[in-house]
C-alpha cells in the first residue's frame, strides 16, 4: 500500500511549481524595492546631515572670528571683514584682516595673506547674506549671518536648510 502510494505520488505539478516561481518573484522584487528605497532615503539623510553639520562648523568659525573683531573694516550684504587683532598689539598687522564672502554657492574665509578657503558649500546666494545694525563700516556692532544651504529632499526635489546667528562685536569702538 504504501509501495502503491509513493509510485502514484508523481511530484509537484506544473501549475504548483509556476505558483511558487511567481510568489518567490514576486516577494524578491517587493524585498529588492525596500531595500533600494531604505538605501537611497539613507543616502539622502546624510546628505541632509552633512549640510546641516556643514552650515555648524562654518557658524562657529564665523561667529568666533567677529566676536573678536577689533572693527569691522568692510561690511556689504555678501561680504563682510574684519580686523582680528591676533597678537593683541593694538596694531593691524599683515594676516589679520579676516574676510568672510558669499559667492559661487560658497562660503569662504581669507586673510590679507591667505587664499580663500571654503567654510561651507551649496549655499543659495540669493538668500545667504550679511546684515549689519549700522553703516558705515566701522560704526558696525552688530552682524546677523544668514546661511540657507541647498538639499536634496527624501522626494527627490530641492530643500533648503537655513541657519541664522547674530553676533555682537565684542571689541569694536
Amino acid at each position: 500500500m504504501i509501495r502503491r502510494r509513493l509510485s502514484a505520488d508523481s511530484g509537484m505539478s506544473l501549475v504548483e511549481l509556476a505558483m511558487t516561481l511567481l510568489i518567490t518573484s514576486l516577494m524578491s522584487i517587493t524585498l529588492i524595492t525596500w531595500i533600494s528605497s531604505a538605501s537611497k532615503a539613507a543616502g539622502l539623510h546624510r546628505e541632509d546631515d552633512q549640510a546641516v553639520q556643514d552650515l555648524r562648523v562654518a557658524k562657529e568659525h564665523i561667529t568666533r572670528d567677529l566676536r573678536v573683531a577689533r572693527s569691522v573694516l568692510v561690511a556689504e550684504p555678501s561680504q563682510v571683514s574684519v580686523w582680528v587683532d591676533a597678537d593683541e598689539d593694538e596694531y593691524q598687522d599683515p594676516g589679520e584682516a579676516v574676510t568672510w564672502r558669499i559667492e559661487n554657492g560658497s562660503l569662504t574665509k581669507c586673510t590679507d595673506l591667505t587664499a580663500p578657503h571654503i567654510e561651507a558649500s551649496n549655499l543659495d546666494v540669493y538668500q545667504s547674506r550679511f546684515t549689519y545694525d549700522a553703516s558705515p563700516a566701522a560704526a558696525v556692532t552688530q552682524i546677523e549671518v544668514t546661511l540657507v544651504a541647498s538639499v536634496t529632499a527624501r522626494t527627490g526635489e530641492p530643500s533648503q536648510r537655513t541657519l541664522t546667528v547674530g553676533v555682537s562685536v565684542r571689541n569694536a569702538g
